[in-house]
């Protein structure tokens, strides 16, 4: 009888994926049960895109709390959540119809069930059955077609606060989708071996766009916009994994800063919002509509003029003068909409607090955005611009919005509170250049600064390795840099 051989204890085998022991500036605990009931509502239209970035936006400041000693400890206080705060988070003016737009925001989410904002506690639904909505049989279509979805999304803080801060609908969407498929927390032991959190995984673009209700070209879009941000960074791929699994992503923890009250990276007005979306956005397009790119005129002839007609128009210049003068004295209003109302960027704001007033858009910033969006849409489309907007506004067709009719929207909202943009000169900015002296430790900085974003890569490491730099010194010449760049734009704005 042969004798059996002992075997061998197999080898612990390597993990593969990419790993971390932390999250740099902490975590949120969120189900995916959540996260895709908060998107099915916007997509849904129950809520609007500012009330999405309010739930963001509580979790956030739950967050700040649950580091607070617990009630009957040494040193516990009652926690105290204000509207300042909530502002901060999502950006905005600090007007008195600004506020009244946000309690209104706040009350809806109340009403609706999805999160309770109160002076001393902040309650969240945890399941769609606690959503005072009849009918959500489109979100269970929609969470049945998620894998893994009962476990908790260990969200970081950093990207709560700028998804708070806003974003293109399509970024938002490309964010939630990666952090569920591809940002994981394991115990230690299994098929783990240490633990940690596991920051890569495999997503099909196709998937997304299909579970998330956005377009395939908003999807690459996204994708492409968080890569130049570093969110997150593609890693090879075999072709037919590919093909089969879609692109590994790795999510980039320490994007978007240290914390702060808002890390929306994308904010150009300061003081007015924090949200991206006023500077470029992307909205889901799905309609057949023959689109043109920014800048291109219609087929029609133009008014030399106004550089705007119908297709087709005939008459007298004297008619077209009399009727922009009868225009131009009497107000806008919603019941007869003209083309110069949709020209001019100030009787076109009247128009949308008379929008608002009817509840035909919502009174936010991304509100006004939309309106004059579908004014863009409907200047480049038909013979008919009023009448053509006059319908899309009150079908609220907004899913017609092209990303081109919001990049002109955007600017038109820039130039209306900012004065048009002054022309750059090449030769004054040589001048602003020249004015400033740089040391060589300070230009060292610069460059790893420059390198780091290109090879996305921490400057103070590229530092570290070219003179053996400490952190303390880094700090020292970075502040340094970053003191000579404001006085310089403080110089050049004087």
């Amino acid at each position: 009888m042969p004798t059996l051989q002992p075997t061998k204890p197999r080898a612990p085998q390597e993990r593969s994926g990419v790993w971390k022991t932390h999250i740099p500036g902490r975590f949120r605990k969120i189900t995916v049960h959540q996260l895709a009931m908060a998107w099915w509502l916007f997509k849904a239209n129950h809520i609007s895109r500012r009330q999405l970035r309010i739930f963001f936006a509580a979790h956030e400041m739950a967050e700040r709390r649950s580091y607070m000693p617990k009630e009957g400890g040494r040193g516990a206080r009652k926690p105290l959540y204000t509207l300042g705060e909530l502002r901060r988070l999502i950006g905005g003016s600090t007007s008195a119809k600004s506020d009244a737009e946000l309690r209104c925001d706040v009350r809806a989410l109340g009403r609706l069930g999805l999160v309770q904002i109160e002076s001393h506690a902040i309650s969240f639904a945890v399941s769609i059955d606690q959503i005072r909505i009849d009918d959500v049989s489109g979100f269970w279509s929609m969470f049945d077609q998620i894998a893994n979805r009962g476990r908790t999304v260990s969200m970081p803080r950093r990207t709560c606060r700028a998804l708070a801060g806003g974003f293109q609908t399509s970024v938002m969407a490309m964010m939630i989708a990666l952090m569920i498929r591809s940002l994981y927390w394991h115990r230690p032991g299994g098929k783990a071996g240490e633990g940690g959190y596991r920051i890569d995984g495999r997503t099909k673009c196709s998937w997304i766009a299909e579970v998330f209700g956005i377009s395939r070209r908003s999807v690459t879009d996204a994708r492409s916009k968080l890569i130049e941000l570093g969110w997150i960074t593609p890693l090879d791929t075999p072709q037919w994994m590919l093909n089969k699994f879609g692109q590994r992503f790795q999510i980039n923890l320490e994007t978007f800063g240290p914390s702060g009250e808002s890390a929306s990276p994308l904010a150009e007005i300061s003081g007015e919002s924090a949200s991206p979306c006023l500077n470029s956005s992307a909205s889901s397009f799905r309609r057949t509509i023959k689109t043109r790119r920014p800048g291109e005129e219609p087929s029609a002839t133009p008014d030399p003029r106004s550089g705007f007609c119908k297709s087709g128009e005939k008459g007298s210049r004297k008619k077209n003068a009399a009727a922009a003068g009868a225009t131009a004295r009497r107000s806008p209003t919603l019941k007869n909409i003209t083309d110069d109302d949709l020209r001019d960027t100030d009787r076109l704001l009247e128009l949308h607090d008379q929008a608002v007033t009817r509840g035909l858009v919502n009174g936010s910033e991304a509100g006004r955005l939309d309106f004059l969006a579908l004014a863009e849409r409907a200047r480049s489309q038909g013979g008919d611009p009023s009448r053509l907007f006059a319908w899309l506004i009150t079908r609220r067709r907004f899913e017609f919005i092209t990303i081109a009719d919001e990049e002109r929207a955007s600017g038109r909202l820039r130039e209306h509170r900012n004065g048009p943009r002054e022309e750059f000169r090449p030769e004054r900015a040589t001048v602003r250049r020249a004015s400033v002296e740089w040391s060589d430790d300070e230009r060292l900085v610069m460059a790893c600064i420059r390198v780091g974003k290109q090879t996305r890569r921490d400057p103070f490491s590229l530092a570290r390795e070219a003179r053996g730099w400490g952190r303390d010194h880094w700090n020292e010449i970075h502040a340094a840099v970053e003191q000579k760049d404001r006085d310089r734009w403080a110089r050049d704005s004087a």
